[in-house]
């Protein structure tokens, strides 16, 4: 009797587990989404370039990417020179987002791999954090490119795994998708001016990443 009692318990226990087991797988498949910041407050002004205006993204680009929030703009600095800006966010775990190397080589850009073996990190200046880098060449136009990526808690690094580990912690510990998001800057290279775009590029994205902080924080804070 003892004996059917015992494998009566060791049953009901095994039964919990599984039942616990499915509702985490499910969870796991299925997060509750992270709700998005609210990237459409980026600044009107960022590092002496004063916005031009948001830039429409086609709608076919949005169904493929379907962006729980996102903003894609053009800065222009007191001498013309142009700066874009495109962030997207998922509220969960989704990866919309891809390497901008993949579009732009789509778009008919080359990747100037004679200049650059790969697309290589470099920390903006002030942050400790690092964006990857690549140059891109279509005709005579030339632009250089830095992008990074963020997770729901402020999390910004240049490293993808880095960003998808931070991401998948917080779903572990909350049971919401992590959220993630992407940082794309780009501006034209002119002759003789290229140490001097890119600098232009890499302090104008130093700027961003305290802003884009702060936007993240306030999501944060609206959720208490």
């Amino acid at each position: 009797m003892a004996e059917r009692r015992k494998n009566g318990w060791l049953i009901i226990v095994m039964l919990a587990l599984a039942c616990l087991a499915n509702l985490g797988i499910g969870k796991f498949r299925n997060p509750e989404g992270q709700p998005p910041p609210d990237l459409a407050s980026l600044p009107e002004k960022v590092a002496g370039s004063v916005s031009l205006g948001d830039i429409r993204i086609p709608q076919y680009v949005l169904d493929i990417l379907r962006p729980d929030a996102w903003i894609s703009r053009e800065y222009e600095d007191t001498e013309g020179r142009k700066i874009f800006v495109f962030a997207q966010f998922h509220g969960t775990n989704r990866w919309g987002a891809h390497q901008p190397e993949v579009c732009f080589t789509s778009q008919g850009w080359n990747i100037e791999y004679e200049q650059l073996t790969s697309t290589e990190e470099k920390t903006l200046p002030g942050t400790g954090v690092s964006a990857n880098r690549f140059m891109a060449k279509k005709g005579a136009a030339k632009q250089i490119v830095l992008y990074w990526w963020f997770s729901s808690n402020n999390y910004q690094t240049a490293s993808r795994t880095g960003q998808m580990l931070e991401s998948l912690k917080t779903q572990i510990l909350t049971g919401r998708g992590g959220g993630n998001g992407f940082i794309e800057v780009a501006t034209a290279v002119n002759p003789g001016t290229e140490q001097e775009d890119e600098e232009r590029l890499r302090r104008f994205a130093a700027k961003l990443v305290p802003i884009f902080g702060a936007i993240i924080e306030m999501r944060e804070e609206s959720l208490l």
